[in-house]
């Protein structure tokens, strides 16, 4: 009798961990369909996120095209900021110079090698007054008399400036 009591409660302790096993099984299978099922959601309303944000980018270039357009800006400059726009200008062409049809004086293209070409006139600057660079510093050694070196805009203004004083202040 003893011997059926033993086999009795390992049969029954068998079957409770079956049924233990069985219940772990499907607690993790139920964990799982619980994830799947919330990062599935998760994942629609990323694509939902994604396509607003892609339509949004959409609509932001669009708004970028119409502020770099130049009759937006044309208009807030008239409108808003009280700009006017320049007359417009027929081109002339210069007196003598050879067009298209090769008579001079007609209306058309200037030639290329007939166009009139820009120039420049160089006026030699004398140094500041006190000797230096032009800016309260001291010239350095092998510099140019004057300063010889550059001195932005400003700086150059000033030169012309002083030289014009001087050139024009005994007349």
């Amino acid at each position: 009798m003893q011997r059926d009591r033993r086999g009795d409660l390992r049969h029954l302790l068998r079957r409770l961990f079956y049924l233990g096993c069985a219940a772990g099984l499907a607690l993790l299978a139920a964990m799982h369909s619980t994830r799947v099922a919330r990062e599935g959601r998760e994942l629609v309303a990323l694509k939902e996120e994604l396509r607003n944000l892609e339509a949004e980018n959409r609509r932001l270039e669009a708004e970028v095209l119409e502020l770099q357009s130049l009759a937006r800006i044309e208009r807030e400059a008239t409108g808003r900021l009280g700009m006017v726009r320049p007359p417009q200008v027929a081109p002339v062409p210069a007196a003598g110079a050879f067009t298209r049809g090769g008579h001079p004086g007609r209306v058309g293209a200037v030639l290329a090698d007939a166009a009139p070409r820009p120039y420049t006139v160089s006026v030699p600057l004398p140094p500041p007054p006190g000797g230096g660079d032009g800016g309260g510093r001291p010239a350095q050694a092998g510099a140019a008399p004057g300063g010889g070196i550059w001195r932005g805009p400003a700086g150059a203004l000033r030169d012309l400036g002083h030289w014009l004083t001087r050139r024009f202040a005994g007349r």
